[in-house]
């Protein structure tokens, strides 16, 4: 080594002669790298989660896009002839299934009818009547309903009884001769004019001596005309309110009187389960549904009771008893009593009449004559 060469220095060497001659053309023709500007750390979580949702979307139309080119595979793919055999087979027994339904006396008359039915029914004696009783009701229902929309008044005449209203009410609340509406009243006819008045303040619950004085101010001062016909639209009114509720109201009532039915009836189950006896009458327990059902279960459709009936169809001494009881306030203990004091008296009476029965009978043998069983055809007279 050559002790005189110069150290080399490192600050010395260029990036020029590390590389070499024809550097500077290289990079002339190189093409320009672009560089994405550095984002900001929120601006990177946005694209990202844009990036992954594109990609995502990709994901998904490229499934969409096998499993259509799968569909369309299934669909150019051949039957075979067992599948398509077994399909035809199908079809064959449905239609003969239908067939076969419509052949039978059942298809026939619901065919007919062109009623649909849920249930079904069996192509026998039996069976038709079945289908004819639930047919007879949708027929039936289909006829009220027609009837109902042509007269709604029976409508609201029928739901009032079967609400538990009486008829007669019904009848009564619709009758023309009460319709305040079909009255005519003249300016000369004061007699219709005090009628509507009176009508009027009777609702107010006003007594006969005031609406008499108050009807005659009206005349004295001109204004019983048209205080009456003010009165009559009112009376009008209400009437027709009165008789838009009556059905809902006595609706209403039914359900009132239900309430309170269920509550006595809860009232007298609980009584009989806890309770031993009744008034001194012992009841046993085996037997306390028993006698619920008979005070309270209905055995006819009018609704009464076996006790309804026993009670109707008791005879006289039955009926006298119960009422005696109760007359008597079912104070069993002391009646009990009564008959047992009443027994051991007759008991007593009968000892004494048996006793002097006894005697007499004892007196009546010693008076007897000693030969008293030989009889006197027997005896042999030749002696004598």
């Amino acid at each position: 080594m050559n002790t005189d060469d110069k150290k080399i220095n490192i600050d010395d060497i260029s990036f020029d002669d590390m590389l070499g001659e024809g550097i500077e053309d290289a990079v002339e023709t190189a093409e320009p790298i672009e560089v994405e500007p550095k984002l900001k750390e929120g601006e990177e979580k946005s694209d990202q989660i844009l990036a992954e949702a594109n990609l995502d979307d990709d994901a998904a139309s490229k499934q969409e896009e096998e499993e259509q080119e799968e569909e369309d595979e299934e669909v150019k793919k051949p039957v075979s002839k067992k599948t398509k055999k077994t399909e035809v087979s199908k079809e064959t027994d449905e239609v003969e299934a239908e067939r076969v339904e419509d052949d039978t006396i059942v298809g026939a008359v619901l065919a007919k009818l062109g009623y649909d039915v849920d249930d079904k029914y069996d192509d026998t004696t039996e069976g038709l009547v079945e289908l004819t009783k639930d047919i007879g009701v949708q027929m039936a229902d289909e006829n009220l309903d027609k009837l109902f929309e042509q007269f709604p008044l029976v409508k609201d005449h029928m739901e009032y009884v079967m609400s538990g209203g009486k008829s007669q009410d019904f009848m009564g609340m619709h009758d023309p001769r009460s319709d305040y509406s079909r009255v005519k009243m003249s300016q000369d006819d004061t007699q219709v004019q005090k009628y509507f008045l009176a009508e009027y303040f009777k609702t107010k619950g006003h007594d006969s001596e005031f609406i008499n004085e108050l009807l005659e101010d009206y005349e004295d001062n001109g204004k019983l005309y048209n205080k009456a016909v003010n009165a009559q639209k009112a009376l009008v009114s209400s009437q027709a309110t009165y008789r838009k509720n009556a059905v809902e109201q006595q609706k209403q009532e039914q359900i009132k009187a239900k309430e309170e039915q269920k509550k006595f009836w809860d009232g007298v189950y609980e009584t009989i389960d806890t309770s031993q006896s009744f008034k001194g009458l012992a009841v046993p327990e085996r037997e306390k549904n028993k006698f619920f059902d008979y005070l309270s279960k209905p055995v006819t459709k009018e609704g009464y009771t076996q006790r309804d009936l026993d009670h109707t169809e008791s005879d006289m001494d039955t009926k006298l008893a119960i009422d005696y009881l109760m007359f008597k306030g079912f104070n069993l203990e002391k009646m009990i009593d009564i008959k047992a004091r009443t027994k051991s008296t007759r008991t007593l009476k009968d000892k004494i009449v048996s006793s002097k029965e006894r005697v007499k009978s004892s007196k009546s043998a010693k008076r007897t004559p000693k030969y008293s069983d030989v009889d006197i055809d027997d005896l042999n007279l030749d002696l004598f």
